[in-house]
């Protein structure tokens, strides 16, 4: 894996970080696939160095598509976003921005995750905290930095690679592999990416809208914050609205305005009449505003909504042509990908910011009412089509969210805050379920003209396919035979129906998402009834389909590039003269006229070059399918909304029949048709028969191609699939997603090493300084509850109780001695604390244990530093480890306490061999962080990494270290501090001991 596949690095006596820079390099050069743990260590290593980052860009465009580099770039973006922000802006060069910029155009998902980091170290960095308090912390330079890499992003993802639609159509006709393709990919993005870096101004300029303006701050649950209205200066930059001091242009405040609304109220004060507001609803706050005119007012309003909804103004060589006249970027503007692409980035990040919004509401009701008030909440909420859990990864299975279920959500009584359990039915839009998050928003999203070559021109000049019945003989239209041999699809058909019927849907909700809110009602009504625009899917009066925002890519090869080192690269051919007089297969006619024309077995529809392999023909031919049968489910659902107007049917007495296509006659050669037909047949029944057609065995198949099956949808229990999230606020998540990500590195090199430590990352989401949503650990209970709900059961005797076959009982107690193991080994390595009951799940099923909520970590622990120099705390023992837990094993006398203490040796022996990359992504994580585990007195990030080596051992031999860890577990089974603290949960919290 890309988190895990790495040397290590030499001792503190070996070469220098320049030669060891340079070393590194040449070795990653040669490597087939990037390794972003050395990539990541090298470029904090080498961070005074910023001459060699150049290189890195280059290592990183070289690799960044293929599959395992990027599960790499994921696990490691954390550390990277940290250095691109903090580093980055001393440096010369802005490499790791690049970077950012190309994998943001590859996965929307990574964009919005590198979105939601960069908004929590915004709010680190500006100039007054939460409650409206002067921040000590404030860093102007840093808070801007965040704010233009946010704008950056957005026009990163909106605008994505133009030229990718022009690719898509040579990798279609043929004329590139798909090697060939990814690389002319690669080098969009990358040429991107420095287009958007370079132009997009990170200073305030004076191209900016500014002005002065009288000003009070409103905070909703504390009341006015001063009396007199104050004259201050006003800049809209990086969607954010700065206010400055007059004198000096002192930065006072600035308010992110993605979450922002204005106010013009109908009876404005007296002494004010150009009075207006503005709405901070995620902080529930607002600022009363007063311009000097009512011009002025209006220019002020109109600038503020077009920072809050308007898509991000695209660079030089990104923009979109403009028609004279007008005036700016705005969502009629950009092409139908371009919206979607907008309304599902912005649609996403409202979701989420939503859920969070329901719990921080919920954190001011009274306890007792939390959860009824939550089911009714959700029961109000409308789902947009776009949505889905993020608590995923890139390469993750894509599943989309259908709908709430507020019966099985449920809230928590906790006194500071209020966590939320949300319940939501999911679908994954793939009868195969062979996507990944990444491939699905990148096909459904990524382009403009997938399929636009279908519609262009006109259709009834082209050539009309017959359609061909399971008989060989064509079907009255509108009869039960037509309509029982449409039904009658094939697996593959049906399976390519259903994607695109799906994508459509997400696309149509992407793209309303944002006209509902940018477009006047005038223009929205025009582009519901069909006003002629190209874009909202209307039809002609002579029912001609003009293009559609069904039309977004689908025929595409998947997003990943999978190394193969023994496929022949089509670059490397020899040049023949064939190779060189190569037409593109759909010349001088709509693609399908040109894929029936060339449909005979020699050239037929996309088989391409004749050096493809035979997958590559199998792929093309599928995703031209899934093309055609989107277009056909358009043509059929305009069809169906016509009949449906038309009283009695579309010809007045109750027939479906469409109108026929034109009655001109067009002859086609080869196995498909022969003899002349007159096109009688509307649009739709075509596509669905061409898209048949190129499924049928002897059109199809290849020697070497993958077999047609579909795979069936696994099974969550009863019912459709259902998705759980656990959604915070008031609750900075930053520290726990940290240590998680530590925790997944542990589990990483041992699970490479085989070894039988059991630990379970979960996902975990920081959307903020303040809000997150964490991954639900199901089917499981805490060592409390159990105890509660079990007459305070000892551990032990609850496997007994609920184990009575031998066997069984024995499986499970090796289950709980593994894993028992594992988290013992993770809370000493990360020094984590605070191990009540509550805090400990067990997996009834299974008898694995988990462990929960990290916020005492690196040393912390309760009582611990509360007094500076204070290093008092309850929890001496390296881990929590009581006789009762001990006896839930088998007993010290047992195998498998024998065998606890040799997975304690065998895990820390093989932690080792890896301290300079944990102690490099604690040094990158703590750099100017503002995490609590960072800012402990006694010496920070320092004390973290020399207590990290204590911990370690490194003065030890393999022997010496055997011994020591083996008289360790010895003294946490019976430390006294234990028994100490678990009485002290009891006393403080109500939580149910595990003591003898």
């Amino acid at each position: 894996m890309g988190c895990t596949s790495s040397n290590t690095y030499a001792g503190p006596h070996g070469p220098g970080p320049l030669m060891m820079f340079q070393e590194q390099v040449k070795v990653m050069q040669r490597q087939q696939t990037l390794d972003v743990r050395s990539l990541t260590m090298l470029i904090w290593k080498a961070r005074n160095h910023p001459e060699f980052q150049r290189i890195v860009l280059e290592l990183v465009a070289l690799n960044a598509n293929e599959r395992n580099s990027f599960v790499g770039i994921e696990f490691y973006l954390p550390q990277l976003v940290h250095m691109m922000v903090h580093l980055e802006i001393d440096w010369p060069v802005n490499t790791l921005e690049q970077f950012a910029l190309m994998v943001s155009q590859q996965s929307m998902h990574l964009a919005l995750q590198m979105c939601w980091t960069l908004v929590g170290l915004m709010e680190d960095y500006e100039s007054e905290d939460a409650e409206g308090n002067r921040n000590p912390g404030a860093d102007p330079l840093l808070y801007n930095r965040c704010a233009t890499l946010l704008e950056k992003l957005e026009v990163a993802v909106v605008y994505g690679s133009p030229q990718c639609t022009v690719f898509e159509q040579l990798f279609r006709d043929g004329k590139v592999s798909r090697a060939e393709l990814a690389e002319l990919e690669k080098a969009d993005r990358k040429a991107q990416a420095l287009l958007i870096s370079s132009q997009v101004p990170e200073k305030l300029n004076t191209g900016m809208f500014d002005g002065r303006l009288l000003y009070k701050r409103w905070k909703a649950r504390g009341g006015l914050h001063t009396e007199r209205w104050i004259e201050r200066r006003f800049v809209i930059g990086h969607r954010v609205l700065y206010c400055l001091r007059t004198s000096d242009n002192f930065l006072k405040r600035s308010i992110p305005l993605h979450d922002c609304r204005v106010v013009v109220p109908n009876d404005p004060p007296k002494s004010h009449p150009w009075y207006f507001e503005l709405h901070e609803m995620e902080r529930d706050r607002k600022y009363l505003l007063a311009a000097s005119s009512q011009e002025d007012r209006d220019a002020w309003v109109q600038e503020l909504n077009k920072a809050i909804n308007a898509p991000p103004k695209g660079v030089e060589g990104l923009k979109p042509e403009r028609k004279d006249g007008e005036a700016d970027i705005d969502v009629d503007t950009l092409t139908p990908a371009q919206v979607a692409r907008y309304g599902f980035y912005r649609s996403e990040r409202d979701f989420v910011r939503l859920l969070t919004d329901i719990c921080e509401e919920l954190r001011f009701e009274d306890r007792g009412e939390r959860k009824t008030k939550l089911r009714a909440r959700l029961a109000k909420l409308e789902i947009p089509g776009c949505v889905y859990i993020p608590l995923c990864g890139s390469t993750e299975a894509w599943e989309r969210i259908v709908r709430v279920i507020p019966e099985q959500s449920t809230a928590f009584s906790t006194k500071e805050r209020c966590p939320c359990i949300m319940t939501f039915e999911t679908t994954n839009d793939d009868p195969e379920r062979t996507q990944d998050v990444a491939t699905y928003l990148y096909q459904t999203l990524g382009f403009d003209s997938a399929a636009e070559t279908l519609l262009d021109g006109d259709f009834e000049d082209s050539v009309s396919l017959s359609y061909v019945s399971g008989n060989g003989t064509d079907p009255e239209p509108g009869s039960p035979s037509e309509n029982a041999d449409l039904a009658s699809s094939s697996a593959s058909w049906e399976s390519a129906r259903r994607r695109a019927l799906a994508r459509s849907r997400f696309v149509r909700s992407a793209r309303s998402s944002v006209t509902s809110v940018d477009m006047d009602p005038q223009e929205l009504r025009e582009s519901v009834t069909g006003g002629g625009s190209s874009r909202t899917g209307s039809e002609s009066e002579t029912g001609g389909l003009h293009r559609t925002e069904t039309s977004q890519s689908v025929d595409m090869p998947n997003i990943w590039f999978e190394y193969d080192p023994t496929a022949s690269e089509s670059k490397d051919e020899p040049e023949t003269e064939d190779k060189k007089n190569r037409k593109p297969s759909f010349a001088g006619k709509s693609a399908l006229a040109g894929a029936a024309a060339s449909s005979s077995p020699s050239t037929s529809a996309g088989e391409g070059t004749s050096s493809e392999r035979p997958e590559e023909v199998h792929d093309r031919k599928s995703l031209q399918v899934e093309s055609l049968a989107l277009q056909a489910i358009d043509f059929f659902e305009k069809r169906s909304r016509s009949i449906a107007k038309s009283p009695g049917g579309a010809n007045g007495n109750g027939s479906t029949m469409a109108p026929p296509l034109s009655s001109s006659k067009s002859t086609m050669h080869g196995s498909f048709m022969s003899t002349p037909r007159v096109a009688t047949r509307p649009k739709g029944v075509y596509l669905a028969a061409l898209g048949k057609y190129l499924l049928r065995d002897d059109a199809s198949e290849a020697e070497g191609a993958p077999e047609k099956t579909v795979k069936p949808s696994p099974v969550h229990g009863e019912g459709p699939p259902i998705g759980k999230l656990l959604a915070k606020s008031n609750d900075d998540l930053r520290q726990e997603a940290f240590i998680m990500q530590l925790i997944k590195f542990l589990h990483d090199i041992w699970a490479d090493q085989n070894l039988a430590l059991w630990i379970r990352p979960y996902k975990i989401l920081s959307t903020s300084q303040s809000t997150g949503m964490l991954e639900v650990l199901q089917n499981s209970n805490s060592f409390d509850g159990i105890k509660k709900d079990n007459n305070n059961i000892r551990i032990g005797d609850f496997f007994r109780q609920k184990f009575s076959d031998p066997d069984e009982l024995a499986a499970v107690q090796q289950r709980y001695t593994e894993s028992m193991a594992g988290y013992s080994l993770v809370c000493y390595i990360l020094g984590i604390k605070d191990r009540h009951n509550g805090n400990i799940m067990l997996e009834e099923a299974t008898g694995r244990i988990m462990h929960i909520d990290f916020g005492f970590v690196l040393g912390m622990a309760p009582g611990k530093d509360k007094v500076k120099h204070t290093n008092f705390s309850m929890e001496r023992a390296p881990f929590k480890l009581t006789p009762e837990l001990v006896d839930a094993m088998g007993g010290e006398k047992s195998e498998n306490w024998a065998r606890f203490k040799d997975l304690l040796v065998q895990g820390l022996l093989e932690a080792r061999k890896h301290l300079d990359t944990l102690v490099t992504m604690i040094e990158i994580t703590g750099y100017k962080s503002r995490l609590p585990c960072f800012n402990q007195p006694g010496g920070g990030v320092e004390r973290c990494v020399r207590e990290l080596k204590e911990r370690l051992m490194l003065n030890l031999s393999e022997t010496q270290l055997d011994k020591k860890v083996r008289a360790m577990a010895d003294k946490a089974a019976h430390s006294t501090g234990t028994i100490i603290y678990e009485r002290f949960q009891l006393w403080s919290n109500g939580i149910a001991p595990v003591l003898y």
